[in-house]
């Protein structure tokens, strides 16, 4: 059965001079199952989940791996001609020629609009809903974190300082301590419906982590090497096996 693989660069093999050396066609080898990587370099969250619900709708796949791309990009798309764009603070994407109105329209979103707490609240609810929908597929699935979302210090935002609360909650002078708790008991409540058999360690594992920490992460890219993507692929078959 063929298998759908979605996320962001960490997936797609940004940094490899060959993109073949991607840990997705490294599983497949190790697998036996052929693949279909949809993972784009700058894949936000809502890409992720509207790429994996469309072509699991459309082409009925019952075998999906979802690396999860990092919090703080936003997708958008133009009104004239259906382009989509996944935009971040660190926007280097060239839009039809026409960049400079839309950096300047990120300029001014991050700026007033972006919210930390939202942005983390509404990228759990996204994961439980491609939950839900793959378990209603019956899928074989697996989730796992390509960066960190840092769910160990959401999860404990009444005891952490206020210079760290202040870092996590853009709104934090405008908070009180009852409020805190309640924005922390919510997520709790999200990360606790995760089915924790088909999401790999969601809290304390990332692919971007994991490689820096074994020396598998190309400086110059910032993005795994061929030895990470090898690394990253044993780990993913290894939890896909015990499914």
């Amino acid at each position: 059965m063929t298998m759908l693989i979605c996320g962001a660069s960490h997936t797609s093999g940004a940094g490899l001079s060959d993109r073949s050396q991607a840990w997705p066609y490294v599983f497949q080898q190790l697998s036996g199952q052929p693949v279909i990587s949809s993972a784009i370099d700058g894949a936000s969250i809502d890409h992720v989940f509207y790429t994996a619900v469309k072509e699991v709708s459309v082409h009925n796949y019952t075998n999906v791996i979802v690396a999860w791309p990092p919090l703080g990009r936003t997708l958008m798309v133009r009104g004239e001609n259906n382009f989509l764009v996944n935009g971040s603070p660190m926007f280097d994407h060239n839009l039809y020629g026409n960049n400079r109105e839309f950096k300047n329209f990120l300029n001014l979103y991050y700026k007033h609009w972006f919210n930390e707490l939202y942005d983390l609240k509404f990228a759990l609810q996204k994961i439980l809903s491609l939950q839900s929908f793959l378990q209603s597929r019956n899928c074989r699935y697996l989730f796992i974190n390509s960066d960190p979302y840092e769910l160990d210090l959401w999860l404990n935002l009444t005891n952490l300082a206020p210079a760290d609360k202040s870092r996590l909650l853009s709104a934090f002078d405008a908070m009180d301590d009852a409020q805190v708790l309640a924005e922390q008991e919510e997520i709790k409540s999200y990360v606790d419906q995760f089915d924790t058999n088909y999401y790999y360690n969601p809290i304390d594992y990332n692919f971007r982590d994991d490689c820096y920490a074994r020396e598998l992460m190309d400086p110059a890219t910032g993005h795994p090497g061929p030895d990470g993507h090898r690394h990253l692929a044993q780990l993913i078959w290894q939890a896909w096996s015990q499914l």
